[in-house]
């Protein structure tokens, strides 16, 4: 990890509507505004990250490929935040372990992940770049947003279901 540098973890595959190609246009957006962008991990295949993002975005953007769950925590840890730019969930299993983990979620504006996140995530149109990093923006500057998110993200994941009751 470089001095700075603020870490959003995406543990997904390349499907479509997992949205992951908002990631060039947002560290592009980063760079017109002259800061540092998040670094953005994933979880995706080499090949579709060399397909997706090539050469051009090898600084802000990695994957470590396809891990294990029993290694997903050591994931989280290596990170600040947990960024899911869906378009389609039914419900993902990433809100629940990024609040255990205690990491602030940024995800997308949209009913399932509002019904489940609540007031635990910070939002965006996950079809606008200027968007998300203005929320990047905000979560990167402010230590009590990020605290606030925290604490928030602690009482709602208690009124999840437990896999057998689900």
């Amino acid at each position: 990890r470089s001095e700075g540098e603020f870490r959003a973890l995406t543990l997904s595959a390349l499907y479509t509507h997992k949205n992951l190609e908002i990631i060039r246009e947002v560290v592009d957006e980063f760079r017109r505004r002259g800061r540092s962008s998040p670094h953005f991990v994933l979880t995706i295949q080499p090949s579709d990250y060399d397909s997706l993002f090539g050469q051009n975005y090898k600084e802000e953007v990695s994957t470590v490929g396809p891990v294990a769950p029993a290694e997903c925590p050591s994931l989280y840890d290596e990170c600040d935040a947990m960024f899911l730019p869906t378009l389609l969930e039914c419900f993902s299993a990433s809100y629940a372990e990024a609040m255990i983990m205690q990491k602030p979620i940024l995800t997308s504006a949209l009913g399932f992940a509002r019904i489940v996140c609540k007031d635990a995530a910070l939002y965006f149109d996950p079809l606008n770049a200027s968007e998300i990093a203005d929320r990047f923006e905000e979560l990167m500057d402010s230590k009590s947003l990020k605290r606030d998110l925290l604490e928030r993200g602690g009482r709602r994941v208690k009124a999840f279901n437990d896999s057998q009751r689900r």
